[in-house]
């Protein structure tokens, strides 16, 4: 290469090295910026002193959170250290702390997920006791005779176990006004108005009542306000059913499910915590930065460490305009795939665009469809050039048959998605596909008319073969993140496509095709 190509080349690939280096050591940002889908940094404070109150006990019990239902624990530490004692009791890990500690913080990493009723809980073998989840004894005998007076408003006469939850569920859900005010069961009954609190207690003394073994669980529901997140504390009440723990969220009006962004303390809470340590308890959460693009924590951190850079940050854009470029930015790359591919291997292919726009076909229905439809439109375009010569027909009115015959496959491709356990899968269908493969038939036929079936073969095999390679690089994720946070390495692309312009030697293709000469 020439001074000037070799200057120019190596200024498009040190510069965006050197932007990139200031973003990631000078201004200490992420190389790939990411937020976990769904998993929290959570710091829950007690206050020894709050719990312990007038009493004269030497020491508390808290809950420690567990890995069940919808949550995993990744990682756990509580400070300060030796200062608290692991015990089991009836199935449930606590911890034990003396009351010369007047503060104990407890940090979790957790990744949270949506459950439902298949994912829920097997009840434990060991150190259960199911009498325990049937006692009334927590309830005086005030609230028991309203509670039992309420029970008998229901026909429960041939329910099962399942169909009686589900209608004390709905009752509670659809009769009653959730307040913040606690009051005792007796007037919320009479009131039709109840606290998150009380709401459960009624749940899970119904059940009871009904020989179904309940308990109440504390939960904390994440919260997005003011750009910031908080914690919204949640009862939800929890039945035995067939030997499963079925979780009946009365206060968020889900019956068998907690919630993607819900995570369980406590799930065994009495009348006293909710009194002493769940008032004593002050919690604090973050995200963490995982596996997924947060646009938003993402642009809130760059405008802490640089105004220019948040300016020119494609985080800035919509949600639908990002989704957009994070393909549009991969274009690059795949003309780089195929200018490899065409002047270093030597393979031939429909045109220059038309591979790039074939791996995008692939990317809006998925590889084996994609490919499996393809061919199919190939055989439909032979065949319907065959019978339509015959007509012989101008370009655009063969071309405008060509594609109502692409658009009534698709449909039907589109039929096939839609039938249960059906093995097609299409994403999200749109007009793009349709325009591809039309335009690709049309030239494919005016190619195999002009070069021969043999060239045509070539060329269809070279197209497919960069398309799949365009294919499998676009899936990779982490590519697409890492070209949407740093788009200047775009310019990388540039340099290398000067270097492959300026290569003059043999292609791979052609050293097996003039194998001959290098015998003489």
């Amino acid at each position: 290469m020439s001074k000037i190509k070799t200057i120019t080349v190596i200024s498009l690939i040190l510069l965006p090295l050197l932007l990139i280096y200031y973003k990631v050591e000078i201004k200490k940002l992420s190389m790939i910026p990411k937020s976990s889908s769904n998993e929290w940094n959570i710091e829950l404070k007690y206050n020894i002193q709050d719990m312990l109150g007038p009493t004269e006990s030497t020491k508390v019990l808290i809950p420690v959170i567990e890995s069940v239902y919808n949550q995993t624990v990744k990682l756990k530490s509580i400070k300060p250290k030796n200062s608290y004692k692991k015990i089991e009791l009836d199935h449930k890990s606590l911890i034990s702390v003396k009351k010369e500690i007047k503060r104990l913080s407890i940090n979790y990493q957790l990744k949270l997920a949506e459950s439902f009723y298949g994912q829920v809980m097997k009840a434990p073998n060991h150190s259960f006791n199911k009498k325990q989840y049937l006692s009334l004894n927590d309830f005086d005998e005030t609230n028991l005779k309203s509670l039992r007076l309420l029970n008998t408003k229901f026909n429960f006469d041939r329910q099962s176990q399942l169909e009686r939850i589900r209608a004390l569920y709905l009752y509670l859900t659809e009769e009653f006004i959730s307040t913040d005010e606690s009051s005792s069961i007796k007037d919320s009954l009479e009131l039709y108005e109840a606290s998150n609190f009380v709401k459960a207690q009624i749940l899970m003394a119904l059940a009871r009542i009904n020989k179904i073994p309940a308990r109440t669980m504390l939960t904390y529901i994440i919260e997005d306000k003011d750009n910031s997140y908080h914690l919204k504390k949640s009862y939800v009440p929890e039945v035995l059913i067939n030997k499963k723990w079925l979780p009946v969220n009365v206060n968020a009006s889900t019956f068998n499910r907690i919630a993607e962004k819900q995570f369980i303390v406590n799930r065994d809470v009495s009348t006293d915590f909710e009194n002493t340590t769940a008032k004593a308890l002050h919690t604090a959460i973050t995200p963490v930065m995982i596996n997924q693009v947060d646009s938003q924590e993402y642009q809130k951190k760059l405008s802490t460490v640089s105004g220019f850079l948040s300016a020119i940050s494609l985080h800035r854009l919509s949600p639908t305009l990002q989704n957009v470029f994070l393909t549009i930015l991969l274009i690059p790359i795949g003309t780089l795939i195929l200018a490899i591919g065409r002047n270093i291997v030597g393979l031939k292919t429909f045109g220059i665009f038309t591979p790039i726009l074939l791996s995008l076909f692939f990317l809006e229905t998925s590889l084996l469809i994609g490919l499996l439809f393809f061919a199919f439109i190939v055989i439909l375009g032979f065949g319907q050039r065959y019978i339509l010569d015959k007509f012989y027909l101008l370009a655009v009115p063969r071309l405008s048959i060509l594609l109502t015959l692409v658009i009534i496959s698709y449909a039907f491709v589109g039929i096939l998605s839609t039938q249960d356990n059906s093995f097609v899968y299409t994403g999200a269908l749109n007009y793009f596909p349709i325009v591809i493969i039309a335009v690709f038939i049309e030239r494919f036929s005016i190619h195999f008319i002009e070069e021969g079936p043999w060239n045509t073969f070539k060329a269809l095999i070279g197209t497919l073969v960069i398309a799949a390679s365009c294919y499998l690089v676009f899936e990779i994720y982490d590519l697409k993140v890492l070209l949407f946070n740093h788009p200047e390495l775009l310019l990388m692309v540039i340099a290398f496509n000067i270097m492959i312009g300026s290569y003059k030697g043999y292609r791979l293709s052609e050293l097996i095709r003039f194998k001959e000469f290098r015998r003489l």
